[in-house]
């Protein structure tokens, strides 16, 4: 009888250390790629900066689309909480902040000025987004004659 009370403790211990490992691993693997599609969307905006120049009036601006695929939930994956690309003020940087599963904020820096284009705040947030989502960046001038990559979420 005692056998039988021992296995099903070392079970439950198994089952508990198992659970704890998934949880983990699923958050590491959303972070890996949720970093990877943050480093897309950072190459396509430098490139804009740096290989384009705004055009005056009416045109057109120079363009980059990139698709995104954002963490959904599942057994082996953890979705986005949150994740906010703000512009740092008087840089050409951009600061990210995300979490997730309700866990403390990280942050990260793209080497580019990106701002919402839909709205009158800056930032662009993406909090609990998953799936693929297109963002259209477009070089254009700010209300302060600043270069800066307007985002628009389609």
């Amino acid at each position: 009888m005692i056998r039988y009370v021992i296995a099903v403790l070392l079970t439950s211990a198994i089952f508990a250390i198992a659970f704890v490992a998934v949880e983990h691993g699923s958050t590491v693997r959303a972070e890996t790629q949720l970093d990877g599609e943050l480093t897309k969307l950072e190459s396509a905006a430098v490139s804009l900066v740096e290989n384009d120049d705004p055009v005056p009036g009416e045109q057109e601006p120079p363009r980059r689309t990139v698709d995104v695929q954002l963490p959904t939930e599942e057994f082996a994956s953890k979705s986005v909480d949150t994740l906010v690309l703000e512009p740092m003020n008087d840089t050409n940087y951009t600061q990210v902040r995300y979490s997730f599963d309700g866990q403390h904020e990280r942050a990260s820096t793209i080497h580019a000025p990106l701002v919402n284009a839909a709205s009158e705040h800056q930032h662009i947030d993406l909090s609990r987004a998953t799936g693929v989502h297109t963002l259209r960046l477009e070089l254009v001038h700010d209300r302060d004659h600043s270069l800066v990559v307007a985002v628009t979420v389609g």
